[in-house]
């Protein structure tokens, strides 16, 4: 009689409990396909629906394998944008004379002699098939400017005869949009292989008012004639090229003289038009670039450092510091003057050092030296760059010559020169904006975190039929299954309590 009534009151196990309750989970459920492996009751329907199931999960863990790993290779576009401008400032202009010497003083021929013999060399030059001409003069033209910033640094050159241009030798005429400018315009400083230089339109500190235009074309901008020195005396002195060096810059920016700008040739009228482009790279994980490239912290390599203090960052400059301070400095035991840097190490100025330094670019440029190099200097995220475009005519004309060397400023410099010797050592030169525009080229990421999680819930939907509802189904099978575990373990309980055993 009681073994009747325990079997009549038996309540389900725990694990058959578990067991129904996924079934009829599983039959509810709304992806698509697989309730079907439960609502059938077919066997063969069942194998179908549970192969057409097993494809579809492999599917979609495929697909959405691919888009996480796509997600994650950070991919990017590039864009083109064009902004118009109407008034905007007019860039720095740098000129250089490509002889930095002015040797029409005798004394300064004494002073570049002994530079000269202080390396067993002369004046007087002999090349020959192992030692070229071409590479004779260049070596004593290191020496001599090498010497002479090492002199202007240490502050103990001759100062009652002149060594380099100034700017009345140098600039003819300068106008800047029809108006007249002159030496107040310009600012000065020397450079290796270039002597004196000078900046038009240049920031020297925020008060500084700098110079704005709103016209195009060659017809506005800065325009400047040019004088180099005559030709076949002594203002050829060792150098084998005659004309100006000119860079467009960032107007609180020092000009890379080596890397930058272009040389223009006498007895020519250059046209310089000129573009600005503006770079804007995505930094980390997209690239390594370096947001702010303005400032330096205290960890960051030497050679960042430094050419961050030279006033405007680029991987180039950076390069050629990196180049200094790991390789020249620690061969050599002094540094490069080609390189502008704040250190107070000597410069390279006898032969023997020069040669060290040539053997050290020449292992940096066919070895693979730049690797260190390279992760000390990074990409700027944002960079301004100026492109040229020249189209050059002749200058001057027979009439013009016979014109400007009336001119009373002029008069005594030209006043025994021949129209040939005028020409080989006169330019004209107009810098000007081609267009007042912006280009702007900008990359974007392709894939945002949104974009990833709606290829997720459409990869889910299309291979199985599930939504964001469908991921709660657990969470709700979860819940149910706990709350009816509870229930038999509180039937069971007092079902126990009510039967007591003989």
């Amino acid at each position: 009689m009681v073994s009747n009534e325990i079997n009549q009151n038996k309540k389900p196990t725990n694990l058959s409990l578990i067991s129904n309750s996924l079934k009829r989970k599983c039959a509810d459920s709304t992806a698509h396909g697989f309730p079907r492996i439960f609502d059938s009751d077919l066997l063969m329907i069942k194998i179908i629906w549970s192969i057409i199931f097993s494809i579809g999960i492999f599917g979609a863990i495929t697909m959405i394998f691919i888009s996480i790993r796509t997600y994650y290779s950070y991919p990017y576009s590039t864009s083109v944008e064009i902004y118009e401008s109407y008034l905007d400032d007019f860039p720095a202009v740098s000129i250089c004379n490509l002889n930095p010497f002015d040797t029409t003083d005798p004394r300064t021929q004494v002073y570049l002699a002994q530079i000269l013999n202080m390396s067993n060399l002369s004046l007087e030059i002999n090349p020959s098939s192992q030692s070229p001409a071409i590479y004779e003069v260049r070596r004593a033209f290191k020496l001599l400017n090498t010497n002479f910033l090492d002199d202007l640094r240490a502050r103990n050159f001759r100062t009652d005869f002149k060594i380099v241009n100034n700017f009345d030798d140098l600039v003819l005429s300068c106008y800047f949009n029809g108006q007249k400018c002159d030496s107040t315009d310009f600012q000065s400083f020397f450079s290796f292989g270039y002597g004196q230089c000078f900046t038009f339109n240049k920031k020297i500190n925020d008060s500084t008012s700098l110079k704005k235009t709103s016209k195009t074309g060659p017809e506005s901008g800065l325009s400047l004639e040019l004088f180099t020195g005559f030709p076949g005396g002594q203002q050829d002195f060792l150098n084998e090229k005659r004309g100006i060096l000119l860079v467009a810059h960032n107007n609180s920016a020092n000009p890379a003289l080596r890397l930058e700008g272009i040389k223009l040739p006498v007895g020519t009228s250059a046209e310089i038009g000129i573009k600005r482009t503006f770079y804007k790279k995505l930094s980390e994980p997209f690239s390594k670039c370096v947001i702010n490239a303005s400032e330096f912290r205290e960890n960051d390599s030497e050679s960042y450092k430094q050419t961050v203090l030279s006033g405007s960052y680029t991987k180039k400059k950076c390069f050629e510091n990196c180049l200094q301070f790991k390789f020249i400095i620690p061969k050599c035991n002094c540094s490069d003057p080609q390189i502008s840097t704040t250190n107070t190490i000597g410069f390279c100025k006898t032969s023997k050092q020069i040669v060290c330094v040539e053997e050290v670019r020449k292992q940096f440029d066919s070895e693979d030296l730049s690797l260190t190099c390279d992760k000390e200097c990074p990409v700027s995220c944002d960079t301004m760059q100026y492109s040229y475009q020249k189209s050059y005519s002749d200058y001057p004309t027979q009439y013009y010559y016979e014109i400007i060397k009336k001119q009373d400023n002029l008069k005594n410099r030209f006043e025994n020169s021949t129209f040939d010797s005028f020409k080989q050592s006169t330019l004209m030169v107009n810098v000007f904006y081609e267009e007042l525009s912006l280009t702007f080229i900008k990359e974007t990421r392709l894939i945002n975190l949104q974009d990833l999680v709606a290829s997720i819930g459409g990869l889910l939907g299309l291979f199985l039929g599930c939504s964001v509802l469908t991921l709660m189904e657990p969470i709700a099978f979860v819940i149910e299954l706990v709350c009816e575990l509870f229930m038999l373990k509180n039937q069971t309980n007092s079902f126990q309590t009510k039967v007591q055993p003989f």
